[in-house]
């Protein structure tokens, strides 16, 4: 098993758990095939155990996996965290505010419930990813953000706020 770490994140597929609208905003904007909005050449959504999808992670067939927030076994996890750290993969916790942190998991001796969608993909791709991630971030912040949540508020009219200062 040999990662290609020349091959762009942009011509490879990220694969996901489950449908996209039940993600975060960064992963769906992730998953986007938009080459001017997306980071991937498309999404394919996992239909294996976590093994399975791990073995294409490791063999070059995708470039990144997301997980969604779950509960983890010892059984089912710290075999894969094993191959993915020997073979150079990070994990970043994408947090609800868009934020991708580098994550240290280590054996867990129990189940334990993890409550961010975990981003794995290979160290050889944390610069293009991080470069993707400001500019999605900048673009983020610079959009309209509609609230509703106000008393007079809809689908077509609600309280437009802007980030800028």
């Amino acid at each position: 098993m040999r990662i290609d770490e020349k091959l762009p994140l942009r011509d490879q597929i990220l694969l996901m758990e489950g449908q996209p609208e039940d993600y975060s905003t960064l992963a769906r904007t992730m998953a986007k095939s938009s080459k001017s909005v997306g980071l991937f050449r498309k999404m394919e959504i996992n239909s294996g155990g976590i093994g399975f999808c791990m073995a294409r992670l490791w063999k070059g067939e995708a470039g990144a996996m997301i997980l969604s927030p779950s509960f983890e076994a010892p059984w089912d996890l710290n075999p894969a965290i094993g191959i993915c750290r020997q073979m150079g993969f990070m994990f970043l916790d994408i947090t609800p505010d868009g934020l991708a942190e580098p994550k240290n998991i280590g054996s867990a001796t129990e189940t334990v419930y993890r409550p961010h969608e975990l981003l794995i993909l290979h160290g050889s791709r944390f610069a293009e990813f991080a470069a993707w991630h400001t500019a999605a971030l900048d673009m983020q912040r610079a959009l309209p953000k509609i609230d509703l949540r106000s008393d007079n508020a809809s689908p077509y009219r609600g309280n437009i706020t802007t980030t800028e200062k």
